[in-house]
């Protein structure tokens, strides 16, 4: 049972995590995942259907992915109704969950309170953590359940520590077989490896060696089989050898083994895991900022204290031996998505809450720099975000330019705080804070249409409004995403270009050649290309509307910063931004 003073503060950050994740569920992703869509539909056919065991992606079997987060999302929709904010929750609750576990995890692995709130704040605002969490994709529950399972290692080790009841140890252990059973249904075997390779790494770098005797592993594994077996068994009696094929194929020897190639097997997965090492690294550096820089000294600061028995030895042991299965692990994998490294998130953010409380000695000389760097990052961070934030508001949402001034005002006073306090750990708060600030007005992206959402919902709009009952609806330019657009259509969306110039023509041409209601949504730039040729000008089309969005490549040159500096809104606006038309095939009267 949680404490009051315990519940307290997991409350607190349960709640602000709702907060700032739930802003703009229904047009609004920060950085878009393309599966979402087959998640939202196939959550939404089964309550059409009502058939919640086999799940649908447009009237064809989905195979991908165990069926719990399927059911959650239904559970959703059958409370707050079918739509993208209902689909979405499930992952803000779930990310609320995880901070609030993160901030336990980090009471009961360190004395210091500020650890435990640096913690879940770092945590809360990490880019692929707060992308996660605005997504109806299955990573942020897997995460949660992962992160759950970790932490009943410690409630294992302290039961056993404590020589408490054997209800209370055999509790322990339920809650890790159950969680990682709930994890595995969400998401396969990842939920299973990584707390089951940090039980044994840990007790063995520990020399605790019998506690993974002591545990009751037959009664735990029947536990595990008993809630994963079932739909399984069922899967393969109603589809037989089709889920079989693809489960043993695609999920096991192709994602995970690889295609066999030459040289052997193991040779293989080394080569493989120095390309993925290197990819996993760039990620933490990058999904992780602005946090990640300390990365660098807090995993020396962990391996010396553990070294010299630091008071602090086991958990950073507990930590690093964490962080370092889940990179390891993905590293030999055949696949390399970002989203692998939100397995060790949680710890990475500890680590990171732990080294932000460090007090560096101020007779040394290398504590003066490493606290002077430390601060002074800090700040250079918040002025950064403040930056950032207010070019968004001044120049692509244009707000009134005396933004920028209360804006100054602001970063002033925080600075000339922190310099007056010296304070070890203010700095961080301070940045967490206005990147919280900023994270919670994220559906302002959407309004700047920064992100496509909000823009490619008014453009399905449209086309839902004029269409005929047999349409074709396609998108023609490299740098839009057809399934963006997908998401508010029940048919599917046609991608007709690629990188061959050659392609480009033919498939656009033979979508307008067809006597259906034809659309095809591309950049003003691709519709003068393209339709300016010999092969297009015997097509009629016409521009049902005009919308603009963020250019994916953008070129800046000595006119963009004259732009900044004359309060240009207007030509710095067109600089960052590309106008996109729907176009409609006029059919011949």
């Amino acid at each position: 049972m949680l404490k009051n003073k315990t519940l307290v503060p997991c409350l607190f950050y349960f709640l602000l995590s709702i907060l700032i994740y739930a802003q703009g569920l229904s047009v609004h992703g920060m950085e878009y995942r393309d599966d979402e869509v087959f998640y939202f539909n196939s959550a939404k056919e089964m309550v059409a259907s009502g058939d919640y065991l086999s799940p649908k992606y447009l009237g064809e079997d989905r195979f991908q992915k165990p069926i719990l987060y399927y059911w959650l999302i239904v559970i959703c929709y059958k409370i707050f109704g079918v739509s993208w904010f209902s689909a979405r929750l499930t992952s803000v609750i779930f990310s609320g969950l995880t901070v609030s576990l993160t901030w336990l995890m980090a009471r009961r692995l360190f004395a210091a309170k500020h650890i435990a709130h640096l913690s879940a704040l770092i945590l809360m605002t990490c880019p692929l953590f707060f992308r996660h969490a605005k997504n109806v994709v299955p990573d942020m529950t897997l995460t949660f359940f992962i992160v759950l399972s970790c932490f009943s290692i410690l409630f294992i080790q302290d039961a056993i520590d404590n020589t408490k009841s054997i209800i209370e140890e055999r509790r322990c252990n339920y809650i890790f077989f159950i969680s990682m059973a709930s994890g595995f249904m969400i998401k396969g075997i990842a939920a299973v490896a990584v707390p089951l390779l940090l039980l044994f790494v840990y007790f063995t770098v520990t020399q605790k060696k019998k506690y993974i005797k002591q545990m009751n592993w037959l009664r735990g594994i029947g536990l595990f089989l008993l809630i994963c077996l079932p739909w399984f068994i069922y899967m393969v009696l109603r589809h037989g050898t089709d889920y079989m094929d693809y489960m043993l194929a695609h999920e096991t020897q192709n994602r995970i083994l690889g295609i066999e190639q030459k040289g052997g097997f193991l040779v293989a997965r080394l080569k493989q895991f120095g390309k993925n090492s290197l990819f996993y690294l760039t990620v933490l550096f990058q999904y992780f900022a602005p946090w990640s820089i300390f990365i660098i000294a807090a995993i020396p600061l962990a391996i010396g204290r553990i070294s010299k028995n630091h008071k602090d030895r086991e958990s950073l042991v507990f930590i690093l031996s964490w962080m370092g299965i889940v990179f390891v692990m993905f590293s030999f994998m055949d696949f390399k998505i970002s989203h692998y490294m939100m397995s060790l998130s949680a710890g990475y953010a500890l680590l990171l809450g732990y080294f932000m409380n460090e007090i560096f000695s101020s007779r040394l000389m290398q504590g003066k720099i490493f606290s002077f760097i430390r601060t002074n990052y800090l700040i250079l961070m918040i002025v950064l975000c403040s930056v950032v934030y207010t070019f968004l508001v001044v120049y692509l949402l244009q707000w009134n330019p005396w933004v920028i001034m209360v804006i100054i005002a602001g970063c002033v006073y925080a600075v000339c705080i922190i310099k007056l306090k010296k304070s070890n750990v203010l700095p961080a708060y301070i940045l967490a804070g206005v990147m919280l600030f900023i994270l919670f007005q994220s559906p302002l992206l959407a309004k700047a249409s920064l992100t496509p959402h909000s823009t490619l919902q008014r453009v399905a709009a449209v086309v839902n409004t004029v269409k005929q009952d047999d349409y074709i609806l396609g998108v023609g330019s490299h740098d839009l995403h057809e399934k963006e657009l997908q998401v508010y259509f029940d048919q599917k969306v046609e991608r007709l270009v690629t990188t061959h110039e050659g392609h480009n023509i033919y498939h656009l041409t033979r979508m307008f050649n067809y006597s259906k209601d034809v659309f095809c949504l591309m950049t003003e730039k691709d519709y003068n290309h393209y339709f300016s040729k010999e092969e297009f000008k015997k097509y009629k089309t016409e521009i049902l509307t005009e919308e603009y969005l963020a250019r994916k490549r953008f070129f800046i040159d000595k006119g963009f910063f004259t732009a900044l500096l004359q309060m240009d809104q207007q030509k710095v606006y067109h600089y960052i931004m590309e106008k996109i038309v729907l176009i409609r095939k006029v059919q011949d009267a």
